[in-house]
């Protein structure tokens, strides 16, 4: 007989009259009507937990928990996520770009400097000694990676290594055709960064690239290469997010938000651009906006962003961060020139953010989204208070939103009473 038990990485945590479980690691949650809290709270009170006992109703349940990585069986062989597995890596192909973005995360005082850039054998190399740590997805960002001649060689060796997912963001101004059939074979999907929503609208860069990068997605839908459009969220166009749902919609790609960050190097062109509160309000979070991928906005268990957890991020120079918001000289963990991988996710920076929680954030430990949420994001927090443990300015912004899915769970567990008590009065009539 099988029999299993509650997963170490899992949490129950109460929002309000609703409950919850998740695994922190993977980030599943589920959320509890009464009938499954209570079997839920059975299954709790036994050391293990054996399958032929349930009802129908309650297998669907538990299958869900095991789904979930809620519950673990004592007869796998399976192992809990170690606490030094990467899921991801953010890779600067280059420092160069051929475009200027005002409030760019990644620029620096090094941006189009010669000899800035290491060679595709370091990088490849660091990408072997990470995927022995579970690294399933690579994102090459930069500067502009298209720049470089011996991206197509760089693309081939994450392909040989078997890398599950891989993802190349481009400004979309120039794709060199060269490219094509390499990215078709072996890139999982290119995500192309958009300003404005037409031709006549501009905001952090000149209005004349529009109709280049409309080109590049239709170039690349054409040659059925699995392409996105990512668009920079903030005060000046949080009031058009319908615009850029009209424009995905008219081209036939879905599309993204990344909420802009502003950071020490761009902090005083960002200000413009930098949400208030009266503009965080300006979110409405109806069903359109609910379809769409916001950073950082996830409906998962979390005890913290993944910044320095399972996602690193790896300069052109070689030099490693947290994440690829967070290219500080403070929180620099090593570089992989000079270190190898084992050595960098030992330092002393990375343990650092190894063991930050959003139970160490003294305005967020008492809240009670923190366990959804997670504390937002480190970066946000660092750049706006100058400390990595404050609470994000955005906060406001998450706590709405996931207001509004309380909302949403409360009305289903209505109907879903609703319906349990006229099923009995049926029952009761005949």
């Amino acid at each position: 007989m099988e029999v299993f038990k509650i997963s170490e990485n899992s949490l129950i945590y109460f929002v309000d009259d609703i409950p919850f479980i998740g695994n922190f690691e993977l980030g599943s949650v589920i959320a509890f009507n009464e009938e499954g809290y209570n079997f839920l709270k059975r299954i709790l009170k036994k050391d293990t937990i054996s399958f032929d006992e349930f009802t129908q109703e309650e297998k669907n349940w538990f299958s869900t928990l095991l789904e979930c990585e809620i519950l673990k069986s004592l007869n796998s062989s399976s192992t809990l996520i170690t606490n030094n597995e990467i899921d991801a890596i953010y890779l600067h192909f280059t420092n160069n770009c051929n475009i200027y973005c005002k409030g760019c995360y990644s620029f620096n005082k090094y941006r189009n400097k010669e000899d800035f850039d290491l060679s595709v054998d370091v990088f490849v190399d660091s990408i072997k000694q990470l995927k022995n740590y579970g690294l399933k997805r690579v994102i090459i960002s930069g500067g502009e990676p298209t720049l470089r001649d011996d991206l197509e060689v760089l693309l081939r060796e994450i392909k040989n290594i078997s890398i599950e997912y891989v993802c190349l963001i481009t400004n979309g101004i120039y794709f060199p055709e060269k490219l094509i059939n390499v990215v078709k074979e072996c890139v999982n999907e290119v995500s192309v960064s958009i300003d404005g929503y037409n031709e006549n609208i501009s905001y952090i860069r000149p209005a004349w690239i529009y109709n280049r990068v409309i080109d590049t997605i239709r170039v690349l839908k054409e040659n059925e290469i699995n392409v996105s459009m990512i668009v920079t969220l903030h005060r000046q166009n949080v009031g058009v997010m319908n615009e850029y749902k009209l424009l995905s919609e008219k081209l036939g790609v879905p599309f993204s938000y990344s909420i802009l960050v502003c950071n020490n190097n761009n902090r005083d062109e960002c200000k413009e651009f930098e949400f208030d509160d009266n503009s965080l309000y300006k979110i409405k979070w109806d069903q359109d906006i609910e379809n769409t991928k916001i950073e950082n906005f996830e409906f998962e268990t979390r005890l913290s962003c993944e910044a320095g957890k399972r996602l690193l991020s790896i300069a052109a120079n070689g030099d490693v961060y947290p994440c690829h918001m967070l290219h500080d000289e403070f929180f620099k963990f090593g570089n992989i020139k000079d270190m190898a991988i084992p050595e960098i996710l030992m330092s002393a920076s990375r343990l650092l953010f190894k063991f930050i929680t959003v139970d160490f954030i003294k305005e967020c430990n008492a809240c009670k989204f923190r366990y959804l949420c997670g504390g937002g994001c480190r970066a946000n927090a660092f750049y706006k208070n100058s400390d990595v443990l404050s609470k994000d300015p955005y906060c406001s912004m998450y706590y709405n939103f996931y207001n509004t899915i309380l909302s949403l769970l409360r009305q289903q567990n209505l109907e879903h009473a609703n319906t349990s008590k006229e099923e009995l009065n049926e029952e009761q009539a005949t």
